[in-house]
């Protein structure tokens, strides 16, 4: 799914809660102001896998990856969430897996 329908609907998410966020992109991972905190979101779509139908997954890039442990330092508040579209819900994955060691792509169960 492109980032610009993710970023829709999370900004309307968050909007509902406080009016008065500020997001500074509309790119993955997304980063805004919400509640007098800084946060930064990897937001990206639910999906199967073709060896798994059953499962459900999320994939995340070693530079989000990245970028997520050098704002983490710098005191905003991350998360990792992917959206399910067919049944339009958010679902979270643990922030430990930020710290663990991976150079390409990794899938989160």
């Amino acid at each position: 799914m492109h980032s610009s329908k993710l970023f829709k609907i999370l900004k309307k998410n968050i909007e509902i809660e406080d009016p008065h966020c500020h997001f500074s992109n509309n790119i993955n991972p997304f980063k805004f102001y919400f509640d007098d905190n800084d946060y930064i979101i990897h937001l990206t779509s639910i999906h199967g896998w073709s060896k798994r139908p059953e499962m459900r997954r999320i994939q995340i890039k070693s530079n989000i990856r990245n970028e997520i442990i050098k704002k983490s330092n710098s005191g905003f508040i991350y998360a990792i969430l992917g959206y399910d579209f067919k049944n339009n819900t958010f679902s979270s994955w643990s922030t430990k897996t930020i710290f663990t060691k991976f150079n390409n792509n990794k899938s989160l169960y």
